[in-house]
């Protein structure tokens, strides 16, 4: 056995990894790089993740009598500025927990999952629209400051990564630091995020497709305003890309 190999056996043996979701160590002989070295594979089949039907705006999971139209409640009342969003996961009670311990608790491991999910999931999307960069829904930075990292930061560069897109975090930014969206109505939402975002024109130069990541998707008012800044800045088209959805009303 190859000294590295053995090192790396004797390090899992020791120190097993734990799975973000359960909390128990991982099973040992897992080959890295799978998810069944980030979580327990029984843990994985406890996710709910989003099959059809699905909107084909913002990919939220739909009823079977929207089936046809192939649209939300939302999508079908709302004027959507960005081309499409994919998402990964309903946002049910397990995921809920999950997505809280990412954003409140720093278990980043989760993320790591979360983002190797997606990029799994979405290779062949985003293959297909070819984006010029992956960019992060930002924090304000009395946020950052507070929490010390921005969780749709952590998905983002992770996809990236996973993908070999281009990400950054310098092109857009939020300027105000709003209200918890999660309290307000859907009307609420859009004039909370009125002018909370800006896209540095400069940094827009050249930048055909950008696709934006967050953590979780709701109402789509804050993908809409993240959308509106871009495209204001002379980004040509926008699609976002979302861990969790909530589900269609």
């Amino acid at each position: 056995m190859p000294l590295l190999t053995a090192k790396t056996v004797l390090f899992d043996l020791l120190f097993p990894g734990k799975c973000p979701i359960c909390g128990e160590p991982i099973p040992f002989g897992e080959p890295p790089d799978t998810l069944g070295a980030l979580a327990c594979r029984c843990c994985l089949r406890e996710l709910s993740f989003i099959r059809g039907p699905i909107c084909r705006k913002c990919g939220r999971s739909i009823s079977q009598k929207r089936a046809e139209l192939e649209l939300c409640s939302d999508c079908e009342s709302h004027i959507r500025l960005f081309e499409r969003n994919f998402s990964l996961l309903s946002y049910e009670a397990l995921e809920r927990d999950l997505m809280s311990d990412i954003k409140y608790r720093g278990k980043k491991d989760a993320a790591d999952l979360f983002s190797l999910l997606a990029s799994r999931r979405f290779r062949h999307d985003l293959e297909l629209i070819s984006p010029d960069v992956i960019l992060p829904v930002p924090v304000h930075k009395n946020r950052l400051k507070k929490r010390g990292y921005n969780q749709a930061a952590l998905f983002a560069r992770s996809i990236a990564l996973h993908t070999g897109l281009n990400y950054s975090e310098n092109i857009l930014f939020r300027s105000q630091d709003t209200r918890a969206q999660k309290s307000l109505s859907y009307e609420g939402r859009i004039l909370n995020l009125q002018g909370a975002f800006y896209a540095d024109v400069q940094a827009c130069e050249g930048i055909g497709t950008a696709v934006i990541v967050d953590d979780i998707y709701t109402t789509g008012s804050t993908l809409e305003a993240c959308t509106e800044a871009l495209l204001r800045a002379g980004v040509q088209k926008v699609y976002g890309l979302c861990i969790c959805a909530g589900r269609d009303r």
